[in-house]
This record gives structure tokens, sequence and C-alpha cells, in this order.
């Protein structure tokens, strides 16, 4: 995720700069400016890893622009990547029961191959029956949910719920937060399509991304101190 780099006050947290950004409108300009140097880096990656695909956050703030549609078409045509190298995540919210003019700007991108994300699904304004009104591919399950889900029958069942539903509708479910292999353990059963956390990495930067090397042979980020520890189960979860 974005992070600002004071001099004085060192890395600031997304957390903490997002919402100035937001306050002030400076998320449209920097949002396209993080847009062009994902792609960038993704075109990068992708020399290694012919199939890699980058996730960027969008805020309703960008996607209440009114050219935004072909801002993001155009960023995506000048870095030479396909559509298939780009996943866009908005973040749950009211503002996304705009149905109409969501799913027109949607179906333009889509068309073009690049796949929706609802992020911090479960925290916002929505409810089951409008995963059918939005066209997206994917709902990402906030951690408030996944923290410690191997104490609560409530939330296990509720995950099992949503994971059915959106299966319905052909719409995949990553689970995010997984932080320890007890959380993990209890919701591969479940068999969510993606899973998402610290357990797996930490965010590093692009050059310790690369030094990963682990992850662009085989498709698996870990820290060190999980590797020894999911190494000895035998039902991984898929590299995804």
């Amino acid at each position: 995720l974005l992070r600002f780099r004071s001099s004085r006050r060192g890395v600031i947290s997304p957390d903490e700069c997002i919402p100035v950004l937001e306050r002030s409108g400076l998320i449209v300009p920097v949002g396209e400016w993080g847009i062009r140097q994902a792609l960038e880096q993704c075109r990068i990656w992708r020399r290694t890893v012919p199939d890699f695909r980058v996730s960027i956050n969008m805020s309703y703030r960008q996607l209440g622009q009114s050219e935004i549609q072909d801002d993001v078409l155009n960023l995506l045509r000048a870095s030479g990547l396909p559509g298939s190298a780009l996943a866009v995540e908005v973040t749950e919210g009211r503002e996304l029961q705009n149905y109409p003019y969501l799913n027109a700007v949607f179906s333009a991108w889509k068309e073009e191959g690049i796949e929706i994300a609802v992020d911090d699904f479960g925290t916002g304004y929505s409810s089951l029956s409008w995963l059918k009104e939005l066209s997206i591919d994917e709902i990402k399950i906030d951690r408030c949910f996944v923290r410690d889900i191997q104490h609560s029958a409530y939330n296990l069942r509720l995950l099992s719920n949503i994971i059915e539903l959106a299966a319905g509708g052909s719409i995949r479910v990553c689970c995010e937060g997984v932080e320890t292999s007890e959380e993990l353990a209890v919701l591969e059963p479940l068999h969510p399509a993606l899973y998402q956390g610290y357990f797996f990495a930490r965010p590093v930067s692009p050059e310790q991304f690369v030094m990963k090397k682990k992850y662009l042979e085989s498709g698996l980020c870990l820290d060190d101190r999980n590797r020894e520890a999911l190494s000895a189960r035998r039902d991984l979860p898929s590299k995804d």
C-alpha cells in the first residue's frame, strides 16, 4: 500500500496518510501516479513471471471523477500491458451502492480484462444481496472476521455462508489478514480462493521483493519463520 516517507517523521502508514489525501483531493493526482508506478513495476516483474498481476487500491473519490474510466484505460495502454495484468480494488462503502454508474465503469474495464475486487468486505454498508447487483470478480473479507477465527464459531459460519453465496455468483473470495497458522488451518476447509496476510509476508520494497527468489519461482512468499510451519503441512494453500 501507498506509504509517505517524511524527512522528519519517517514512514507514514496508509491509515494516516490516505485520509489526508482524501480530504485534500490530492488522492486523485497521487492515485494516478500510483497506478502508473504499479503498472511500470508490473511490467518489469512480468519479464520473470509472465502472468504476474498487480492490484491497485482506488478510493471512491477517484472513482467519482468523470474521466476515471478513460484515465485507467489510457494508463494501461501506455504501459503496454494487457488488462489481465491489472486488478482494481475498491473499498466497501455506501458509495458502492451507485450501481448504474459503477457498473458502467467496471464493465468498460472488464472488457479490457481488468478485474474488480471489493476490499474490506463486511465492514461497510453492504448486504450480501448486492453481490448480484455489482459487476465484480472478487470480495476480500476484512481481517476483523479472520482474526482468531479458531475461537469464533459465529465468524466461521458467517464466512462459510459468504463463500458459498459468492461461489453461486462466480465471485472469488479472498480472506485478508491471515496472521497465524491456526487461522489458516480453520480457513482451509472453507476453500476460499485466496489468502492474504502477514503469515505469508509483510510489506516489502520492490528490491526486497525481487530478493525473495522463492516467490518468483513458486508463487509462494513466506516470512522465514513461517516456511518451516507450512512445509510440514500436506494441504498447502494454492500459490494464490
